[in-house]
């Protein structure tokens, strides 16, 4: 289990059994004790994975409904690698969970092909895809391919919808980190151009990928901090010891033309700015694994407002809806702050005084370009449309006797036909009614509280998932659950992926796991070892010697040698039906091969005794041409007769070619 959680090589157990001689001597298990690669290989493969993947099937079939994750990346063995999770409501832990479910090796990844494998990977293990409440995914094209496979497979298996979640700064900041630190000579020089004008110490520059948005706080704050080393190396460094390399180099220019700029570095603190004060807690807060999604509208709804209030006066923000603000003209002059009052970071406000008159309009100009552009994207992809996920604030316990919760929840389990019938519904509203009476504990909500340093009070909330599971328990006075239909509804909302971090954190263990000199591991050590991992996550709180060991598990490892075997010999045969399947397709190839020749034999003989009559005709019509001494029909003769001879030898030489084709054929079929 620790070879699988944290990455070791197979290897590293092998000199275990001369340890436990030592260390033990005097003890027979010890001494008969052997654990080589190959056996901890098939030991993770085929016997401690295979008991924690039964076990996650168990606990699916068990949930009313289920979240399905994906996402395909590119392995260190250049191999598309497909990851599946699911997300649903564990009965055997009492909340929602996030379960690795299994990684297919792929070569093209087409939606057809993807859809295909999740398909059948459901259905292999007998997971009911009606059960399935939406796709959690990014945005290419090919995923909404995968989304419209999926849903026409769940129609047909039963006719219900599926729902589904859906300036050149970059360019310098990775222009910065490809120059300066990918080659360990500019690094080094890099170094020593720092410690010549300074006493602080050089770090390399971070790598900003456009796909990575949460982490170009941290490079532009690197850069920041290393504005004048940066500026150094880049405009007096390079120019006299790198001529040669910057001279038709674009990235370069680039770069240059940016650090002499005067409205550049105040730029970057004004883009800092953005990013540690508007997004950071957004970005991050919806990075964890725990129900969320009943706080994703409201979130969202926030960072518009909060985006919108930065540039845009105040009294045409104050008091608007969400749809209001949807709508508004955010764009036009009239509604914007003045330059003292727009929001660009105390950083940067401190820089303007750098900045000439042109420059601070021009500064001004850009930001508001800046903020109109995020407005307009944030409007275009935050689903503030999204009547679901409006409603799914009822079920906040803040929430719980506000008049518009009765009806937001009745719609919820109206637009989910699939979990609730007519009947479940007019129990739902009974259930509503006595959930509002109820009196909750404070303690099933608030975890903790504390005031920091500066004597502000701070208080922790149990998750979503922990209120809901103490609610369920409750019991009348005869001692039945009062919301049993109320927990069939609830679990599958809480089930609902609020974005797609939970498989882009298994993308950072896959490459823990599956390292430069692990390229060649096969599909079924990859599920193995990420399995395994998993559970022990689960089960272990991350840490190997706190899994619980039943017998069942016990039993499985001590079979992993007969499944393994069982394993090689599935694939053994495998490899011979499609080897038998080869040889019979080669065969029929090669008699449908053999019925093509024999057909143009027959016809190149047609073709030859027709010729042979043309040339008999020509030999004829010459003998009379010659009796009766006309001179023109016997140059008509001898053309007809030369043009069948012709004919004659061509066709002969097909013949022969084809007889030599059909005895090549004939000799395979007599091998």
């Amino acid at each position: 289990m620790a070879i699988a959680r944290y990455g070791y090589s197979y290897r590293s157990n092998e000199y275990m059994s001369d340890l436990f001689k030592t260390m033990f001597p005097d003890s027979r298990i010890a001494t008969d004790f052997v654990m080589r690669s190959k056996k901890v290989s098939y030991v993770i493969a085929h016997g401690i994975s295979v008991y924690f993947h039964d076990e996650l099937v168990k606990d699916v079939k068990k949930s009313n409904g289920y979240s399905l994750i994906y996402d395909e990346t590119t392995t260190v063995g250049v191999k598309k690698q497909l990851d599946i999770y699911l997300r649903y409501w564990s009965e055997e832990h009492h909340g929602v969970v996030v379960r690795y479910f299994k990684s297919i090796l792929l070569g093209h990844a087409t939606g057809a092909i993807i859809s295909k494998e999740i398909i059948d990977s459901l259905k292999t293990d007998g997971i009911d895809i009606k059960k399935l409440l939406m796709l959690g995914r990014d945005n290419p094209n090919v995923n909404k391919t995968v989304e419209n496979i999926i849903d026409k497979e769940i129609m047909n298996e039963r006719r219900k919808q599926l729902s589904s979640n859906n300036g050149n700064d970059d360019q310098i900041l990775d222009g910065l980190f490809r120059i300066g630190s990918r080659s360990a000579a500019r690094r080094e020089d890099f170094v020593c151009v720092a410690e010549s004008i300074c006493d602080s110490v050089a770090k390399v520059m971070l790598r900003f990928v456009n796909t990575r948005w949460i982490e170009i706080g941290n490079c532009i704050e690197r850069v920041l901090q290393q504005w004048d080393i940066i500026a150094e190396y880049f405009l007096v460094f390079m120019p006299q010891h790198c001529k040669s390399d910057i001279e038709n180099c674009d990235r370069y220019r680039r770069v240059k033309l940016y650090l002499t700029s005067t409205i550049s570095k105040i730029r970057l603190e004004f883009l800092l700015y953005i990013s540690r004060t508007i997004f950071k807690k957004f970005l991050t807060w919806f990075q964890q694994e725990g129900p969320l999604v009943h706080m994703l509208y409201d979130q969202c709804s926030d960072l518009l407002k909060t985006v919108c209030l930065s540039f845009i006066k105040k009294d045409v923000i104050e008091n608007k809806t969400v749809d209001e603000l949807l709508n508004l003209s955010f764009d036009l002059q009239n509604n914007h702050q003045q330059n003292s009052t727009v929001e660009i970071g105390e950083m940067a406000r401190k820089s303007l005084n750098k900045l000439t008159i042109e420059e601070k309009k021009q500064f001004f100009v850009d930001v508001r370009s800046f903020y109109c552009k995020i407005t307009k994207e944030l409007i275009r992809t935050l689903p503030l449309k999204n009547k679901l996920l409006k409603d799914l604030k009822c079920i906040q316990p803040s929430m719980r006797n506000e008049d518009e919760s009765s009806s937001c929840y009745l719609r919820l389990a109206r637009s989910m036909p699939q979990l609730t019938s007519t009947t479940d519904i007019d129990r739902l509203k009974y259930e509503w009614i006595s959930y509002t009476l109820e009196t909750i504990p404070n303690e099933w909500i608030v975890k903790s509280k504390f005031t920091d340093d500066y004597d502000l009070a701070h208080v922790v909330y149990h998750s979503m998932d922990y209120y809901w599971n103490k609610v369920f328990l409750l019991t009348d006075e005869l001692g039945v659950p009062k919301y049993n239909t109320t927990a069939k509804l609830v679990k599958c909302l809480l089930s609902l992926s609020h974005g797609n971090a939970d498989v882009e954190r298994g993308v950072s263990e896959n490459r823990n796991i599956i390292s430069d000199d692990r390229s060649l591991l096969n599909q079924a050590s990859i599920n193995g070892l990420r399995t395994t991992s998993s559970a022990v996550r689960l089960y272990g709180d991350g840490q190997p010697h706190k899994m619980p060991i039943s017998k069942l598990l016990l039993s499985v490892v001590s079979n992993s040698s007969v499944n393994y075997q069982k394993y090689l010999e599935q694939q053994k045969k495998i490899l011979h039906d499609v080897a038998q399947s080869n040889k019979n397709n080669e065969k029929k190839d090669i008699v449908e091969k053999e019925t093509d020749l024999l057909d143009v034999q027959k016809l190149l003989q047609q073709q030859f005794d027709n010729a042979q009559k043309y040339l008999h005709e020509g030999n004829e019509r010459l003998k009379h041409a010659i009796q009766n001494r006309d001179f023109n029909e016997v140059d008509i003769a001898q053309m007809f007769i030369e043009n069948s001879n012709t004919k004659l030898m061509s066709i002969r030489e097909e013949i022969v070619e084809n007889n030599d084709e059909l005895n090549k054929l004939r000799k395979k079929l007599k091998k």
